[in-house]
């Protein structure tokens, strides 16, 4: 491959919505002629241009990473989740062996370690990072609900055992901030909400840029079809008025 000619993704693993929408994007633009890689650290590739890189395979390294996710999980309040930008091991740019023309981030946490990586890309090469959840635009959460620390600085968190002012949130938010001010970044909001959401970050003050891209979908294998035959092939009775929460649970709603 040649260097400085393509576009490369990275997602921590070829599962869960966040990177399927990676995927989906990345499959599209090899259909339209563009160069494009996928690396990702866990899962099966559906072809060779998904890359493994930076994987837990060895038994230090898959306890390393366990005993990492364990420790940072008892730092949190119930129900809550924080990651921290960094991670058990350096990650830069060099480990695929060139230079792309621009970098894709998806669902990195747990997976790239965020200085390591930033530090080592030449500072003109731009990097967008599609926000399928707050992670990247706050001190570690995915949501941050009723929370406002992220619209400056987080600290006092909600989702810490022991919230302070200088909390895990509070020092991994400074951290981004140093990264995210010498980098060329970024972000694509998802939907119009998140972008709006994402605008409010303290951290988007050195963003580049930020829009609004819609998740797409493959026409070739989604269309749609009368909702009458929909209803009599999924055995919904058709007089019912149906609203659906997700793929795996229905809520009939009477009217």
């Amino acid at each position: 491959m040649s260097s400085n000619q393509s576009i490369v993704h990275f997602g921590s693993h070829l599962g869960g919505g966040a990177n399927r929408a990676g995927m989906r994007l990345h499959d599209a633009l090899r259909k339209k002629g563009v160069e494009s890689t996928f690396y990702f650290g866990d899962g099966s590739p559906p072809d060779d241009s998904y890359k493994p890189i930076f994987q837990n395979k060895s038994f230090f390294w898959r306890n390393a990473a366990a005993l990492a996710t364990s420790w940072r999980s008892r730092q949190e309040a119930p129900g809550g989740f924080v990651t921290s930008p960094s991670w058990i091991r350096k990650t830069p740019i060099q480990a695929i062996g060139y230079t792309p023309k621009i970098v894709n981030l998806h669902w990195v946490p747990r997976w790239l370690d965020l200085p390591s990586f930033f530090r080592s890309l030449p500072k003109e090469t731009p990097v967008v990072w599609t926000l399928h959840d707050f992670i990247p635009v706050t001190g570690g959460c995915h949501y941050p609900g009723d929370c406002e620390g992220f619209t400056i600085q987080c600290g006092n968190c909600p989702q810490q055992k022991v919230p302070s002012s200088s909390d895990a949130t509070n020092k991994f938010f400074k951290l981004k901030k140093k990264l995210y001010r010498d980098s060329n970044l970024h972000f694509v909001g998802n939907s119009a909400w998140t972008t709006q959401q994402a605008r409010r970050s303290g951290l988007l003050a050195h963003a580049k840029s930020i829009t609004t891209i819609n998740l797409g979908l493959n026409v070739t294998e989604y269309s749609p079809i009368d909702k009458t035959l929909a209803k009599r092939a999924l055995g919904i009775p058709e007089n019912k008025f149906i609203v659906g929460f997700s793929c795996l649970v229905w809520f009939r709603l009477l009217f």
